[in-house]
């Protein structure tokens, strides 16, 4: 989705923190403190293979959540896309991801495995800095004649995408 809504984003001094983003957020990326070299590594330790996985075919829900989220960020107005993104999925993301952070925790004290964290870590503390990002892409918005109109199409866009996290 992040990377659909750059097609529609209305200046380049905008798009600033949307690049800057999209380049720590690279999913794939093996280096260290990343995402996706987190997930590898617990992953790895749950014996799942990567192959395995991309061969399994996602529940109902998650395709229509990621229907739905790619929709608000190819349709519509940015605003409403960065709304979905910003608060519906970023600052959102924070407090889910605590939650998991705290149940991997209790699990691996139950088990005695040695069961990395570090993928849900890493959420809980780039989530906040990434809602940031997407807080000062909406900024210039929300100190114009118009703040109420653009900060009704932010909340707009965040209400439909927690909506579809709800299923």
């Amino acid at each position: 989705c992040r990377q659909e809504t750059g097609t529609i984003i209305p200046g380049w001094k905008i798009a600033l923190p949307l690049v800057d983003f999209l380049q720590q957020e690279h999913w794939g990326s093996q280096e260290e403190g990343s995402h996706s070299a987190h997930f590898m590594q617990l992953a790895s330790s749950l014996d799942l293979k990567l192959d395995d996985l991309a061969r399994h075919e996602p529940f109902a829900e998650t395709e229509e959540f990621t229907q739905t989220r790619t929709k608000i960020c190819r349709e519509g107005r940015f605003l409403r896309a960065l709304g979905a993104l910003g608060l519906g999925n970023e600052y959102i993301n924070s407090f889910i991801f605590a939650d998991y952070l705290k149940g991997v925790k209790e699990i691996r004290r139950r088990v005695g495995r040695d069961i990395p964290f570090g993928y849900f870590e890493a959420h809980v503390v780039d989530e906040a800095s990434d809602y940031g990002r997407f807080k000062e892409m909406m900024r210039p918005f929300l100190a114009t004649d118009d703040t109420v109109t653009y900060y009704g199409a932010i909340l707009i866009g965040a209400r439909d995408l927690l909506d579809a996290r709800s299923g």
